[in-house]
This record gives structure tokens, sequence and C-alpha cells, in this order.
């Protein structure tokens, strides 16, 4: 009777289940030894036949039973025993291997893993595959252990350890090669040229030159010309300029916050955010810190549509904690005044400022910051909404700027005015830009168009006679018209003055003291504008007539829709009327009612000699409460006490003094300090206090010629970075490459040659 009816081979069989090849081999002994006269037999396991014939089957049954012969050495447990032997019956496949360079068959034995005996791992924590082989040679096999954790720890191990004497086998790159080559990038962005797509161009032109940087830094395995490379060094010589400015200001004991926001070419909401704050040396300093975009992703990972003043505060409040700032020094915060800027109940400013009492908690050297709206901002929106309110002056700004984009978008009749120009006698000059937006821009415009204007009334003439353009007769008609004109004039003697004040008021070195002095000198001087023309509209009937005699175009008197024949002193008096008096009047109040005393900002008022009042012996003494109560409320009990000494000093030895000097020395100088501690600290804070966010602007128009509609994909790290380059970056012979070259090495493992 046969015993291979027995034993059917199974369809799957784990690693850790009797190997069916055994089973059958043992069965085959087994019936080798019951019934010798056994026909031979095969049987099928999977694709292949086991054949064996009863001779072979009682040989290999023998071999299995016998005892090692005198002679033999081979042990009994020695891997090739006669259970192996039954066991491997088919042979590894070659395209088992592809791909697994780990794989290892030893005919006869098995398979092992080259990896998991490497690093000694015990797949299903077993020593299959390492120690002993594994004898079910199927594919199956192979793709269950290269599932397996013990053996991706392995491969994990292994490769790393390939990377690390990678490492070791690339050839050293000379530091002070490494370093031309980030002054090179630095060049680069200081000038605002695309850099990852112009650096590479720039070594090779080098090369052509006879400098070779990019052959010194090549070996083997980098070129440092990639696009990523670029990245990471700009980002380094990035970190660098960054970390100087932001350690100068962690030692600093007072510091401001500014901020603003607008969008980029790609239609992206950007917020610039700077800091002003006292050097060691106690000089004022204003740096850029941070572009950040507005309408990112939220903490939730969902796109913000509207910005709205809680994201705008989240920015600013995550500034100040990741770079590790204290909230106790924060004194003041500057925005442009926008609604979501300073609301009272829920605008930015507020919402930073609950964050700081929340952080300080009950700390009795708390103090509180201030809010302050950009003077810059004020004096712009007083003088664009007086402009707004009457309809004459409202109408002149929109002329002006269709007069620039008529010459703007047209080469042949830009081409014509300058030749119209140079045919009456004049320099070539060209019509310029106003802007809502830029302070200085509507006065610039409305001095430039008053020189050219002969010249574009002949060029507009021309372009309606000659050519039969409808757009040149209608500005033609209007301009030729007296109360143009004397708009004109009423712009050229009022705009220089208003913004003689904004260049104040955009310096990084304000004087509080004197904000509210300037201001009343300024209102003053308008008020007498309303009694008195100012020099161009005193000469209006000289203007009128130069224009006419180089024109041959008589100036029209116009009222309402139809032409008058009244006389011009007819025309003046309406528009002293219907123009002058109503905007200079709205002008005058719009100033006065966003430039009213700020309690805090006037207490600085104290250090101006020309205001001290020794006859009264508490003069000072509310501002000085208010100042400790506001920046130091440890300060209150001895500020008192110690303003009444040091008012006398002031009124003995810094009578000749200006407040903003007597401030600036309280602040550096030690001994002063030493001997009036807390007029000095109110003195810093008074330092670092932001007139005006003019700086943001700045920044503003140093992103738009970075980022360009040819450079729009330009990444939010990327800006950050070359911005803090280019406006905040030394000259290319002060950077500190070597710096730069070693952080940059310390982010991975790089070799450098010193």
């Amino acid at each position: 009777m046969s015993l291979f009816r027995y034993f059917k081979p199974s369809q799957h069989t784990s690693e850790t289940d009797t190997d069916v090849n055994e089973s059958i081999a043992d069965a085959t002994a087994t019936a080798s030894t019951l019934e010798p006269n056994i026909p031979s037999t095969s049987v099928s396991v999977g694709n292949q036949d086991a054949s064996e014939s009863r001779s072979s089957l009682g040989s290999v049954a023998s071999c299995s039973s016998a005892k090692p012969a005198s002679g033999d050495k081979r042990p009994v447990s020695d891997p090739v025993s006669s259970q192996n032997k039954r066991a491997i019956t088919f042979k590894l496949k070659q395209s088992w291997t592809t791909g697994r360079p780990w794989l290892d068959y030893i005919d006869g034995k098995g398979m092992f893993c080259k990896v998991c005996q490497k690093f000694d791992m015990r797949p299903y924590d077993r020593d299959t595959w390492n120690k002993t082989p594994c004898t079910r040679l199927r594919k199956e096999s192979v793709c269950d252990h290269e599932k397996t954790s013990a053996h991706k720890e392995a491969l994990r191990r292994d490769l790393e350890g390939k990377q690390n004497a990678k490492v070791y086998d690339i050839p050293e790159v000379s530091m002070s090669s490494m370093s031309q080559i980030f002054a090179t990038l630095y060049f680069v962005c200081k000038q605002r040229i695309a850099h990852t797509t112009a650096f590479e161009p720039l070594l090779d032109f080098l090369n052509f030159l006879g400098v070779h940087l990019k052959s010194a830094v090549k070996t083997s395995s980098a070129t440092y010309t990639s696009r990523k490379s670029i990245q990471e060094m700009l980002y380094c010589m990035s970190e660098v300029v960054e970390r100087d400015i932001l350690d100068q200001l962690k030692t600093s004991h007072h510091f401001s916050l500014m901020f603003d926001e607008t969008t980029d070419c790609s239609n992206k909401e950007q917020m610039v955010i700077r800091a002003r704050f006292l050097d060691p040396t106690g000089k004022v300093q204003v740096k850029y810190m941070k572009i950040i975009d507005c309408l990112d992703t939220d903490e939730q990972g969902e796109m913000l549509i509207t910005l709205n003043a809680k994201k705008i505060a989240s920015h600013v409040i995550n500034f100040v904690e990741e770079n590790g700032l204290d909230f106790s020094c924060l004194r003041g915060i500057g925005t442009d005044g926008a609604a979501v800027m300073t609301g009272r109940l829920n605008g930015a400013v507020k919402r930073i400022r609950d964050h700081q009492k929340q952080v300080q908690g009950d700390d009795e050297k708390s103090c509180e910051s201030v809010g302050l709206h950009c003077a810059a901002h004020k004096l712009n929106l007083a003088a664009s909404q007086a402009g707004d309110r009457v309809k004459e002056v409202k109408k002149f700004k929109d002329i002006i700027r269709q007069l620039f984009d008529f010459y703007k978008n047209s080469a042949v009749r830009s081409a014509g005015l300058e030749s119209i120009q140079k045919m009456l006698g004049g320099d070539a000059k060209k019509i310029i830009e106003s802007s809502s937006t830029r302070w200085l821009s509507i006065c610039e415009a409305s001095l430039r168009l008053k020189e050219v204007l002969p010249s574009v009334v002949v060029s507009l003439g021309h372009e309606s006679e000659e050519r039969g353009d409808a757009r040149a007769t209608g500005l033609h008609v209007i301009i030729t018209q007296y109360q143009f004109v004397a708009t004109l004039l009423l712009m050229c003697d009022v705009l220089p003055t208003v913004n003689r004040l904004s260049k104040i008021f955009q310096g990084r070195t304000v004087d509080f003291a004197i904000v509210s002095d300037v201001v009343k000198t300024t209102i003053n001087k308008l008020e007498s504008r309303q009694v008195e023309d100012g020099e161009s509209l005193q000469a209006i009937d000289d203007y009128i007539k130069t224009v006419e005699d180089a024109t041959g175009v008589t100036i029209k008197v116009q009222r309402g829709l139809r032409q008058d024949a009244g006389s011009m002193d007819e025309a003046k008096d309406r528009f002293i009327r219907g123009v002058k008096s109503p905007y200079l009047t709205n002008l005058i109040s719009n100033i006065r009612d966003r430039f009213t005393d700020n309690d805090i900002l006037s207490a600085f008022n104290i250090f101006d000699p020309a205001k001290l009042d020794m006859s009264t012996r508490i003069y000072g003494d509310d501002k000085v409460t208010l100042l400790a109560e506001r920046f130091g409320g440890h300060y209150a009990a001895d500020a008192k006490q110690e303003w009444s000494d040091f008012k006398q000093y002031l009124s003995d030895h810094l009578s000749r003094k200006k407040c903003n000097e007597i401030i600036t020395e309280l602040a550096t100088n030690e001994t002063l300090k030493t001997v009036y501690p807390i007029m000095g600290f109110f003195a810093e804070v008074a330092l670092v206090l932001p007139p005006s966010t003019a700086d943001c602007e700045r920044d503003f128009s140093q992103m738009k010629l970075i980022k360009t509609t040819l450079r729009n994909r330009l990444n939010e790290e990327s800006l950050d970075a070359i911005m803090r380059i280019v406006i905040e970056g030394p000259a290319i012979t002060a950077f500190p490459f070597d710096k730069a070259v070693e952080h940059w090495a310390q982010k991975k493992n790089r070799r450098l040659k010193a």
C-alpha cells in the first residue's frame, strides 16, 4: 500500500509551517521502509514534478537514519542535512533577484537576506533569512520577507550608512571658493536679478573672463548650481542678516512694531512687519523683519477669503513669539489707521494689546503699548478727502490722471508733445503720474503741468484737429478754461506746504515734541492763504497771457454749460467762492480733526525746554504720571520726585538744546541715565515710538521691483529672503560670507576645506 495518497501538497504554506517538500520526503522514506517493492511514482508540487525511484528513495531513507561513517567529519547538525537536501528540490529564478541586491541564494541550502544578516535582524522574531536559510523557494516568500518591518529597518540602516560613507568619499571644497560663490549670488540678489535663472549664466561669464568659480566648487556629486542649491544658499545668507538684526532687537529693552499690507503683482495680500528699537549704542534702528502672505491658509488649513483683524493680529503675535521677543518690551504699534487695524473693539491693534496684557498677567513691571496712526497717512487722507468734497478739485485730479494716460499709452503722442516743447523753446518734460496712494505725487504732477501747460494745449489741439481724436478734443476744452487754470495754480500754492509737513513725518527720527507745533504752523499758513493768494494765484493774469501768447488759444471764462461774456474778475470771484474757500476750509478742518493732541505723545513735551515753566511747582507732574502709568507702573511712586529734580537740571544746563537732542542725550548718556533712571526710561520709550509707517511703504516699493510680472511665481520664502538682503543686507564688501558658508555647511554634512 502506498502512503503518497495521504499527502497532498498545500496551496499556501507559511515559513513557520512544516515544509511541504519535507513532508513528501518523510512520507517517501516511510513508504520505502514499509513497502520495499513500491513502484516508481512522482509527486507534483506547484508547477514541477518531484520524481524519485525506489532506489533513490531508499538511499535517502538510509542517509537520514544512518550514522556518519568513520572518517566523515561532517557533524549531524550541519546545515546541509538530509532534511535540507530533501527540501530543496527547485532552483532560484534569476528574475527574483532583479531589484533585490540583498537576496542571496546558496545552492543546496536556500535563500538568505544580506542586510538582515548584516544588522542581525530577525523577521517575525525568528532566525529565518538570517542564520537559517529560507528553504521555501517561492517568489511569494521573497515578497513576504521584504514587506517585514525588520527587513525595512535593515534597508534603512544600510542606506544611511552608504550615504554617510558617500559623504566622506566626496572631495573637499575650498572654503574661499565657496565664499566667492556666495558673493556672486549675493550680488545677483542685491541687484534684484532673477537669481535662479541668472546665477549659472553669470558663473559661465566669469569663467569666460578667467575666473573659474564654477569648476572650483564642482565635485563628482555636486555642482552647486541647481535651483535647490541656489535657494539653500540664498536662505542661509538671509538668515545671517536676520540673526544680526534679531540679536540687536533682543538686547533692546524697548521696541515698537509697524505693519502695513498691500497687493503684489500676483494679487496676493502681502503684509510687511518692521521693528523700531535702540541698538546697544542707543541709536534708533528701524529694520525690515518679515513679509507675510496674509491670505495664506489659517490654523485649520483653509484658505482665507478676506483679510480680517484676527488674522493680522495672529501674524504679528506669531512673529513676536516665534522669534523669542519679550511682549513686556513692546511700547508702540504703528499702522496706517485703517478700520481693520485700529478698530476700538476688534481691531488688530486692540487684539495685540489684549494678548500683551494676557501674557504679562499681574506682573508689577508690566506695561501697555500704545497704538499709533501713521502721521503721513493721516495727512494724506486729510488732503485727499478735502479735495474730494469740492467738485472742481476732484475734477482737476481726474483730468491730471487722464492727461498722463493719454500720452503714456501712445509713443506718437509723446513724441509730438516733446517736439512741441522744443519748438516753444523749452526742455522736453513728461507729465507726471498722480496717485492717491503716493503722498507727494499730486503736488509734483501739478507743478509739472504748470510748466508744460502751453505745449500740452498745442499738442491736444493738434491731436483734435489733425487726427480727429475725441478724447483730445474734450481734454483741450477743459484745460483751456479759467476754472481749471486757477485750480492748477491753487494746487501749486497749497500742496507744497502740505508736502513739507509730510516729508517731516516720513523721517525716521521725528521729534514728537514738535509735531503739534509744525502742524499748527502748517494750519496757520493755510489760513493765511484764505485771506491772501499764494504766489502762483497772484500771477494768474500774467500766466494766462503767457499761455495764450504761446498757443494762440484764448482761455475761456465759463459758467455752467454756456459761455459767459463776463470779465476775468467775475470769474475769479466765482472761483474763490466755489473752489478756493471751500477747499482750504475743508483741508484745515481735516488736519485739525486728524491731528488732535494725543495725550501720550504730547506728554513727551515735558522734555522741551521752550515750554518749561519753572514758576509753576507742579508743571509736568500730570504728564509724568501719565507716562509712568502707561509705560512703567512700577515707577509711578518715584516718577514725580525724580521729575522735580530733573526739570531743575533741564532749566539750568539744557535750556539751549532742542527737545529731540535732550531725549537722545537722556537715552544714550550713561551718567544721566544713572542719575535720572526714570527720565532716561521715558526718553528711550519716546525714541522707539513710530511716528509713521513710511518705511513699510518703502518696503512695498522694493517688493514691486523684486516681484515683477516676469517673476510672479516667486514663492513667499524666497521673496522674504531677497527683500531682507536688498533692504538690510550690507554692501558686498562688508557681508560676512565666511559666516554664511559655515551656516550653510552645518545644515547638511558638507565637506569644506579651510
